[in-house]
Order: C-alpha cells, then sequence, then structure tokens
C-alpha cells in the first residue's frame, strides 16, 4: 500500500520563499512562484508587453 501526500503551502509561504530564493523568472512566471493561479487574468503596463515582445525568448520556457 503506498500512501500519498498532497500539501497545498499557503500563498504568503510562497512568497516568503521566493523572496528568498532572490531569482527573477519574468512577471508571469513570478507570479505563479508566489502561489497565483495560471487561469487568472492579468494585466500589465505597456511597457511590460513591449518588452516582452522584444525578447520573447527571456520569458519562454
Amino acid at each position: 500500500m503506498t500512501d500519498t501526500v498532497v500539501a497545498f503551502p499557503k500563498k504568503h509561504v510562497l512568497a516568503e520563499v521566493f523572496k528568498g530564493e532572490g531569482r527573477d523568472y519574468a512577471v508571469f512566471i513570478n507570479r505563479l512562484h508566489k502561489g497565483d493561479s495560471r487561469l487568472s487574468h492579468c494585466f500589465f503596463y505597456q511597457d511590460v508587453l513591449v518588452k516582452y515582445m522584444q525578447h520573447p525568448d527571456l520569458y519562454i520556457t
């Protein structure tokens, strides 16, 4: 018999761990690492979108 444990840390815990790592994955990926949903609507300023369009290789994993 196999026991399975699934843990869902709270958003504030994810945010603390993310901050402690000190890494920058780009705006959208940063939000995911902090616990945001992939399916939620995200609004970005125009300059963020322009940056993405100029360097999509930095943001596509």
